[in-house]
């Protein structure tokens, strides 16, 4: 039997602990980086952040020059409904 390899969007949403409330984050359960952040890896040892992992998953790939934020203000959270993209002067820290 052969190595199974399944796609991200496949594995990424069991790293993911769900609230039933529409207001609650949904908290990332995989690796997190020193400042907090989740993250992954993606076939060929691409880092990627778990929350622009997630918005990408949701919306789309991220524009040029453009950076993923978390209204909620939680960094492991990756509900799409959380994030969003601005420019970095725009941004929250």
């Amino acid at each position: 039997m052969g190595l199974v390899v399944r796609e991200p969007n496949e594995w990424f949403p069991s790293f993911v602990q769900k609230s039933e409330d529409e207001d609650e984050c949904w908290i990332w359960k995989g690796a997190a980086h020193r400042g907090g952040y989740g993250y992954l890896y993606l076939d060929g040892g691409r880092f990627v952040y778990a929350h622009r992992f997630a918005w990408e998953l949701a919306h789309g790939p991220i524009p040029s020059g453009r950076r993923v934020y978390h209204r909620c203000g939680v960094r492991l959270c990756v509900r799409p409904e959380h994030l969003y993209v601005a420019g970095a002067e725009n941004g929250a820290s």
